[in-house]
């Protein structure tokens, strides 16, 4: 709905609004105000759509419409998850649930499970992520929901993407967007082609995965939503810094925290701040990415982030590995180890044990160095993560050669060799 259109729309909802409240009409009034709350979620005014939600939701409990106040319930739901209000946005979609269980709604029922397992993603509760993502499916495909037995299966892949399952993510982003297509949902296949490009990082395919963030921005772009644009732009400024390319990422991250801002989400700023960070490191410019690192922090914690919060701590360390405060390096690398390890981001968790790995070097520690880099080639091996394990390898069998340890060392070698990522030095950020 263009800009134009959503000022049509609000008008003829508040006019509606008025005229069913002359009219004593509570249940078409409370649909006005609950259509008037979407306009404003579009518009991301969360406190006037916050409002006119909770006044629909007593307009329809008054009229004894079960369906329209779980509908309610549901979409209150969303603005407190804008808002990072986790424990009310759960209380309100397991409410909106109950009531459209009641009313024998299958779809609002599987929409309900589709928020609440997005909940449970913010908290790193994978398990229970999983089972309501395909309790959703399952319902939203007895309701021949197109729309959202898509949606379902792109926050699937979200799930195995976390836990480094690249070909089941890969599947089901690709089975979303084909849904999104048919059911020509331009949002949605913005979202699929944005995770799909996700996984061609991860597997260094970058230029699939900078075509997929460009069409993803694009799409959003269309549909007017501020927040899949600014993680698309966020997304394809770490295309350019693989590629070296940091004025064209300094804008992309800019862009983005700007996009983020606008839409008032924390977390997604906090993540256009960490990748800033990262630019200024490779400048040279500590100053300038601790403040960005620490920033980053700082909204990740407020958001109940812990994965944002260990990268962020991840990236410190190394500020502090280039000052050479190795305590307070060593300090932040176990803090982001122990965070990734509590979300469960093998990848994460690999980076930081390999950074860990690198301080212990350092100190000459060649056995504690050992087993470091040892668990990180092990976590990225888990993640497919060819040029962290690449990493790994390398550094062990510097470790080995310190060591004396000839034998080991040209293993190493043989096994670095067989690891087909050419270049893949001068690509790789220790955190990711």
């Amino acid at each position: 709905m263009r800009r134009n259109k959503l000022d049509e729309a609000e008008a003829a909802f508040l006019n509606a609004a008025a005229l069913h409240r002359q009219a004593q009409d509570v249940l078409g009034e409370g649909n006005d105000l609950c259509n008037l709350g979407e306009v404003h979620m579009r518009r991301n005014k969360l406190d006037e759509a916050e409002a006119s939600f909770l006044n629909a939701a007593a307009l329809h409990r008054q009229a004894q419409d079960v369906l329209g106040e779980g509908n309610d319930l549901c979409n209150l739901g969303k603005v407190h998850m804008q808002r990072n209000r986790l424990d009310e946005a759960e209380a309100a979609f397991l409410s909106a649930a109950a009531l459209h269980r009641q009313a024998q709604d299958v779809l609002g029922e599987g929409y309900d499970l589709l928020n609440l397992g997005e909940v449970h993603m913010r908290r790193d509760k994978l398990n229970e992520a999983e089972a309501s993502f395909l309790n959703a499916a399952a319902l939203h495909r007895q309701g021949k929901s197109v729309l959202g037995e898509g949606n379902d299966l792109c926050n699937l892949g979200k799930v195995h993407m976390r836990r480094g399952k690249l070909d089941e993510a890969e599947a089901s982003f690709l089975s979303a967007a084909a849904l999104h297509r048919e059911a020509k949902s331009v949002l949605g296949e913005g979202n699929d082609l944005c995770n799909l490009g996700e996984v061609h990082m991860r597997r260094d395919k970058l230029d699939e995965a900078e075509a997929s963030f460009l069409n993803a921005a694009a799409l959003h772009r269309q549909a007017q939503d501020i927040l899949g644009e600014g993680h698309d732009l966020l997304n394809l400024g770490e295309v350019h810094m693989r590629r070296d390319k940091l004025d064209e990422a300094e804008a992309a991250f800019l862009s983005a925290a700007a996009l983020h801002r606008q839409a008032q989400d924390i977390l997604g700023e906090g993540h256009d701040l960490l990748n800033l960070g990262k630019v200024h490191m490779r400048r040279d410019k500590l100053n300038e990415a601790e403040a960005a690192f620490l920033s980053a922090a700082a909204l990740h914690r407020q958001g109940k982030s812990v994965l944002g919060e260990g990268n962020d701590l991840c990236n410190l360390g190394e500020v502090h590995m280039q000052r050479g405060k190795l305590d307070e390096a060593e300090a932040s690398f176990l803090n982001a180890a122990a965070l990734h390890r509590q979300a469960q981001d093998t990848l994460g968790e690999g980076n930081d044990l390999c950074n860990l790995g690198k301080l212990h070097m350092q100190r000459d520690k060649l056995d504690e160095a050992e087993a470091a880099f040892e668990n990180a080639a092990a976590l990225h091996r888990q993640a497919q993560d060819f040029l962290g394990e690449g990493h790994d390898l390398r550094n062990l069998g510097e470790v080995h050669m310190r060591q004396g340890k000839l034998d080991e060392a040209e293993s190493r070698s043989n096994e670095l060799g067989a690891i087909q990522c050419p270049g893949y030095l001068n690509q790789r950020d220790s955190c990711l």
